[in-house]
């Protein structure tokens, strides 16, 4: 016992000679590193109905023309995004709105329920839109 006490006074005389540490946190660099919540509406081929999603990019490719999104909707509870920047839509299409919003389509599959991470409910297909920002 007491050579564990000396060891221990020993360690904590060593350990109050160092320098304490200095944490250095910048704010709005570790805010960058935050991936962007995207919001994107579907439409459901299998049910033809209409949906929202919110996701994040789970990555990109091509040059980041092709981005793979992980996301969650009301209906379908797991949802992958594959959404294409191949065109620029309001080049190649006049609708007053697309002055305002920068969108990219996209296809998308997605499972109805998960049980215990075990079992994938029915699984759901579509096409849809990602709305990347808004200028108002």
């Amino acid at each position: 016992m007491k050579k564990l006490l000396i060891g221990l006074a020993i360690c904590l005389i060593i350990a109050g000679w160092q320098k304490p540490a200095k944490a250095e946190i910048n704010l709005s660099e570790q805010l960058k590193k935050i991936p962007a919540i995207n919001q994107s509406i579907l439409f459901n081929i299998t049910d033809s109905e209409l949906d929202y999603a919110s996701s994040i990019t789970f990555m990109q490719l091509l040059n980041k023309a092709v981005s793979v999104d992980v996301g969650w909707s009301p209906k379908t509870q797991l949802l992958g995004l594959v959404s294409f920047k191949l065109i620029e839509v309001g080049k190649w299409i006049t609708f007053p709105i697309l002055d305002k919003v920068v969108i990219e389509p996209l296809i998308w599959y997605g499972f109805d329920r998960i049980e215990d991470l075990k079992e994938f409910g029915e699984g759901n297909l579509g096409v849809g839109i990602k709305i990347l920002s808004v200028k108002f």
